[in-house]
């Protein structure tokens, strides 16, 4: 008995050893760091998306653009296209992929589209080739009903054998992780992307379009679902315009182009890609991750005339591991006799910044004669100080937010005598 005892102590021994090494390696020091690639999922090439790739191709690992999207109509699969530069993505060692989206269908009668996704998809390959560019990878953006998984195992494995070798993956919601056929979706392709903004049905109480606590949690989920199949992550850097009706209704969503007039009963929300709380979710993984986790997919790119996305200076500051800030500042411009005074805000840093709740202007020995608050601001002023404070909501006429590197008339005071180092105070509400 006693031997036995002594057997069976030493199982207990080596099983704790055995569950704690596998916790260990489930989370751990990474010895790579992570790759940073890039969406493009504009589906107009104009200049202005050009100059963007080109002035992003030497920060990332790569591109992934938007290549073709399938619709329905009338329950037949239609197929169009972008006319995507290849040649101009590739080169510097940059890895090249192209994204195909299906839109959402309900029913049963998916499998009709196998042969027009791997019709498809050797069409990418072919494009792309004709530019001279070798794809990397085709990557499937379906956003499959959970019911669906099974059909969309089959679509993933006919596809990885018509364009084999280039690789083939495909964006992952987070809620497919506990379904029982997902570890046979995740092998079926060459890995696959998890997507972690916009996971969740927003609500007129929603404040967060990324949850730094639950894209930890599911990166670590999505090692357990499926392990040893690598993946990356994707992580946002637009803005969610989301308006409500009286009965809590979203009445509509806009996350690209300019904002909407929306009913004046509405409310309107913004979620917002936090750049400080993605790079604490970035330091995070750079020191420790699951062995799955890879690399990164930054949607989308910013362009200059997207004004629901964030600079390219504030990606560019996280794909280098930099916290991106915003410097907010008040410049005061005085005329040759000190009597005109022109303000400007400015923003320094690398960051959007939120528009000043409150700014205060201030002087001495002279009488403001007039003035005039600018850029969405309301002013109220005495004999020796002006506040401006922004007039209205957000969405009714005021600014969402101060660019990096911009600079905005702030409005303009006059004074019965010249004045010197006038003192301004900035509110900032952020």
């Amino acid at each position: 008995m006693e031997d036995l005892a002594v057997k069976w102590k030493a199982i207990y021994l080596r099983v704790g050893v055995l569950i704690t090494c596998l916790s260990l390696a489930s989370c751990q020091r990474p010895t790579t760091r992570l790759t940073h690639e890039i969406y493009i999922w504009q589906r107009v090439w104009n200049s202005d998306l050009r100059e963007a790739a080109a002035a992003a191709k030497s920060d990332s690992s790569g591109f992934c653009p938007l290549a073709a999207w399938l619709e329905w109509q009338g329950g037949v699969p239609k197929v169009k296209w972008a006319d995507v530069p290849w040649h101009d993505l590739a080169g510097q060692n940059r890895h090249v992929f192209a994204a195909i989206r299906v839109e959402p269908r309900a029913g049963s009668d998916l499998p009709v589209v196998n042969e027009v996704l791997t019709a498809t998809s050797r069409e990418c390959v072919r494009r792309a080739a004709l530019q001279g560019v070798t794809l990397d990878e085709i990557q499937l953006d379906f956003d499959a009903a959970e019911s669906q998984l099974t059909i969309y195992t089959g679509w993933l494995g006919q596809i990885r054998a018509a364009v084999a070798p280039v690789r083939v993956t495909f964006t992952a919601l987070p809620c497919w992780l506990n379904q029982p056929n997902f570890v046979k979706l995740a092998h079926a392709a060459d890995g696959y992307v998890l997507q972690v903004h916009a996971a969740e049905k927003p609500t007129p109480e929603s404040t967060l379009l990324c949850d730094p606590a639950k894209a930890r949690q599911w990166v670590n989920q999505a090692s357990r679902a499926a392990p040893g199949v690598p993946f990356r992550v994707a992580l946002p850097t637009y803005t969610y315009e989301l308006a409500f009706g009286t009965d809590n209704h979203c009445i509509g969503v806009v996350a690209e182009g300019e904002s909407r007039d929306w009913p004046e009963a509405s409310r309107v929300i913004y979620l917002k890609a936090d750049p400080a709380a993605l790079a604490d979710l970035l330091k995070t993984w750079n020191v420790n991750r699951p062995a799955e986790l890879t690399g990164v997919l930054w949607f989308r790119l910013p362009t200059d005339s997207d004004t629901h996305n964030w600079r390219m200076t504030t990606l560019r500051s996280l794909i280098h591991g930099i916290d991106p800030r915003p410097v907010l500042s008040t410049r005061a411009s005085l005329d040759s006799d000190g009597k005109l005074c022109d303000l400007t805000l400015l923003n320094s840093g690398d960051a959007d910044a939120n528009p000043p709740a409150w700014i205060t202007v201030s002087w001495q020995n002279a009488k403001m004669e007039a003035g005039e608050a600018l850029a969405g601001y309301a002013m109220t002023a005495t004999d020796s100080s002006a506040e401006f404070h922004p007039r209205g909501a957000v969405g009714a006429g005021a600014m969402r937010v101060i660019r990096p590197g911009q600079a905005i008339p702030l409005g303009w005071l006059r004074f019965s005598d010249p004045i010197t180092n006038p003192k301004i105070t900035i509110s900032n509400n952020e």
